[in-house]
């Protein structure tokens, strides 16, 4: 999520830009929630569609057999050093054009929301034997008629194609792992007088807070952030304080080479050590 390309893979720009347009607490969650939402819409029309749109990018999928490696495929195809390739830019575009439009949808329903109270509340109580008043109607919503998705909803579809039979009652390994690289932009906590600390990566982990039961895992990583952004102080939570929750310690100060194949004196050659199955067993393991 950094601002200019510094290292592979090439940043998603657009989708950064979004994610850091949002300017108060409420915004952020909202935010959150939309790009979540629309990510798991856009991504399941994708996956039913692996083969179809890799046959039309020109991409052989020999070789690649399972779901996961179709998509990367998929997801990889044109990108080069600086750039992201057509094909994932297309994605993402996708993702932002619905979450604009699910972001859009969940302030109009908090607007309306929001004067049904104080229309309710506006109204004298109701005395005994007296008629109750009638409920307020939503005929501007009717009107409007958006389309409301439901975090929830729309990963249970998506997780019912992955796993057959799929049921949010079961336990399974993680079926879907969500990463965002390079997120301390996320982590800054903004303070302003009267308003508690907040980020926008403290609401993304609340609207994840929504589907915590479901077989999901989300990755944020950092190598210039600070550790104190991504792990609030517990007094912040009651819940945290009361033991009804608890926070993951990130994971820091990993050593490199950790994982790396050892070298054997008159053994390992030269080809051993420039091979991908070594070079991909070095650096810090993620």
């Amino acid at each position: 999520m950094l601002t200019y390309a510094l290292g592979f893979p090439p940043p998603d720009s657009e989708v950064r830009d979004w994610l850091l347009e949002s300017k108060t607490k409420a915004e952020a969650l909202t935010h959150a929630y939309a790009f979540l939402c629309a990510m798991f819409v856009v991504l399941l029309r994708y996956l039913k569609q692996i083969d179809d749109k890799l046959a039309a990018v020109g991409v052989s999928s020999v070789g690649a057999e399972s779901l996961a490696s179709k998509f990367r495929l998929l997801m990889t195809q044109g990108q080069t050093f600086f750039h992201q390739g057509p094909t994932r830019k297309r994605f993402y575009s996708a993702i932002l054009q619905l979450a604009s439009e699910v972001s859009s949808v969940i302030l109009i329903l908090g607007t309306v929301l929001n004067g049904l109270l104080l229309q309710m509340r506006s109204r004298p109580s109701t005395r005994t034997g007296s008629t109750p008043p009638s409920s307020p109607k939503l005929s501007s919503m009717d009107a409007m008629s958006p389309q409301v998705y439901d975090l929830k909803e729309e990963l249970t579809k998506l997780m019912a194609f992955l796993i057959p039979g799929f049921s949010v009652m079961n336990t399974y390994p993680p079926a879907l792992i969500i990463s965002f690289d390079e997120a301390h932009a996320l982590a800054k906590v903004e303070v302003k007088d009267k308003i508690p600390p907040w980020s926008k990566f403290y609401e993304f982990r609340r609207a994840l807070q929504v589907i915590q039961s479901y077989p999901c895992f989300s990755v944020f990583l950092a190598t210039t952030g600070k550790v104190n952004q991504f792990m609030p102080d517990p007094g912040d939570s009651s819940r945290v304080q009361q033991e009804l929750m608890t926070l993951i310690t990130p994971f820091c100060e990993l050593g490199y080479d950790q994982l790396a194949e050892k070298v054997v004196s008159n053994k390992t050659t030269l080809d051993d050590v420039a091979s991908l199955r070594v070079m991909a067993s070095m650096s810090r393991p993620l």
